[in-house]
């Protein structure tokens, strides 16, 4: 039995399914390497907290200078603050000259490390068989600071951040 025309009449229409677009475009967006971001944020994190520790370490140091070890990290301590804490600065100002005073920073904490292993090795008398130790040791510190200073030669981002 079919339902009165009234009825029918009353009833809304179905709803036409919604057409999908046939082409779909995407735009991808790459993401600006211009500014501080990424690993260049990280490396003025890691200065300004090395300058702010080298500080500290000067301040604890003045208490007694007396062994080797002490009177070198007398020496180094506030020149390695200094530095540290003028490279966090230049790439915050992004500054070009920040990418020479950030690889200079990291060569001079590889001479104080090649430093203090020396001093260590000689205030502590080390034999023929401890020798090997103390080349590795100097060894690691450079080829370390080497590679981490790479990244300042090598990122895109530092290549267009630090321009003023």
């Amino acid at each position: 039995m079919d339902a009165p025309e009234e009825h029918k009449a009353n009833q809304a229409p179905a709803a036409a399914p919604a057409e999908q677009p046939k082409n779909v475009q995407y735009i991808v967006t790459e993401q600006s390497l211009n500014g501080l971001g990424g690993w260049l944020i990280f490396w003025l994190v890691i200065f300004g907290l090395a300058g702010l520790g080298e500080i500290s370490g000067f301040a604890s140091t003045l208490v007694g200078a007396d062994n080797p070890l002490k009177v070198v990290n007398l020496i180094f301590m506030p020149v390695l603050a200094i530095v540290n804490i003028a490279s966090a600065v230049l790439i915050a100002l992004q500054k070009e000259i920040g990418r020479k005073v950030a690889v200079g920073t990291l060569g001079l904490n590889a001479l104080w490390s090649t430093i203090t292993i020396i001093v260590s090795a000689t205030s502590t008398g080390v034999d023929s068989q401890g020798m090997p130790g103390v080349i590795t040791g100097v060894i690691a510190a450079w080829v370390f600071a080497g590679l981490l200073s790479l990244y300042f030669f090598v990122s895109k981002r530092v290549k267009a951040t630090l321009v003023k």
